[in-house]
């Protein structure tokens, strides 16, 4: 479902929570999420530099744990199109955390090596994240605090960028890239291209990475 939260028109029309339990009970079963930044560090849903109004993304998610599920029990994908700002998409990260908790379908901590994918059969009653997050500098991990259960995800052994099953960023978190590590002079450097996956996760968040730079935040169906 494309702009899930529009009522009507795409420049004028009203965004709504409404309209997003309006499409689950129609059978729907992946819904986007258009995220920006709001005030007092609370991100809101709407369509960007229109005139559309703008509505909870912390309502929106709360409707959908609460409904998402009325017409069935096969796994709901929230799709992010991701405008925050740094410190609003690691409070993206902390409502879907704190939300949906053990709803959330999420990669094992040592990946998919050797093991079979999820099927969605298993994985009812879960929801599933997908985003695209662009290149940001290193400040989640210093958002992030020592006993956070933001995992360190093991380096994939095809490089980094490529997809795949249980395919990771070939850095932790908590660590520059080597791309943006200064140089001898103390200057950063950066030669990564516009397509690359973020290197840094908002708490909660952990995915596989994909050739279009989106990553999946829970699991990958077989």
């Amino acid at each position: 479902s494309h702009n899930t939260y529009l009522e009507d028109a795409q420049i004028v029309g009203t965004a709504s929570v409404d309209q997003y339990l309006h499409v689950i009970r129609s059978g729907c079963r992946c819904v986007e999420i258009d995220c920006w930044d709001g005030p007092n560090l609370e991100p809101v849903v709407t369509h960007g530099f229109t005139m559309t109004n703008k509505i909870s993304f912390e309502e929106v998610v709360c409707a959908l744990r609460d409904h998402g599920f009325d017409n069935s029990p096969f796994p709901l994908i929230l799709s992010l199109e991701m405008h925050c700002s740094e410190d609003q998409i690691v409070r993206v990260g902390q409502i879907l955390d704190s939300t949906f908790g053990d709803m959330l379908l999420r990669h094992p901590s040592d990946g998919h090596f050797g093991e079979p994918l999820t099927s969605p059969d298993d994985a009812r009653k879960k929801v599933i994240v997908k985003a695209k997050l662009q290149h940001h500098s290193n400040s989640f991990s210093r958002k992030v605090s020592p006993d956070s259960d933001v995992a360190h995800e093991p380096t994939s052994p095809r490089g980094h960028g490529e997809s795949g099953p249980g395919l990771w960023p070939s850095h932790e978190l908590g660590q520059e890239p080597a791309s943006r590590q200064g140089d001898a002079s103390g200057q950063t450097q950066d030669s990564s291209s516009d397509d690359e996956i973020a290197e840094d996760r908002p708490p909660g968040l952990h995915g596989s990475s994909s050739t279009d730079g989106s990553i999946v935040l829970g699991g990958a169906f077989s």
